[in-house]
């Protein structure tokens, strides 16, 4: 299956930007990376278990582009996942899928910690 390399660059970006937004305590920002039904879900699991991570020295970093199990709107990403010492943590990677709103704008979907 081929993909458009500007709309895989799009949803990377804003995959990126959502670990970066939670390391950097930003929670409104985050959650406007989230689809809408999924938010609330969000800041009672996934803002605090994110943040647990990160206050213990853990970090986030793009890892790559999963072709295997994507579709044109529904991509899905990995990162790495360090500890405090800069190890893999568990597998060393979580993922991410993405998925285009209403308004052909890319979300998140499913996110990983």
């Amino acid at each position: 299956m081929s993909f458009d390399e500007k709309e895989v660059e799009k949803a990377k970006a804003v995959a990126i930007a959502h670990y970066k937004l939670i390391t950097e305590g930003k929670q409104e920002e985050w959650l406007k990376t989230m689809e809408p039904n999924k938010k609330s879900t969000a800041i009672r699991y996934y803002w605090p278990a994110g943040r647990k991570w990160i206050e213990a020295g853990g970090s986030y970093e793009f890892k790559f582009f999963d072709t295997k199990y994507s579709q044109p709107t529904r991509l899905k990403f990995f990162f790495h996942r360090y500890d405090k010492d800069g190890n893999p943590s568990g597998s060393g990677q979580v993922p991410v899928i993405m998925v285009k709103d209403k308004a052909g704008k890319w979300i998140v979907d499913v996110a990983s910690w």
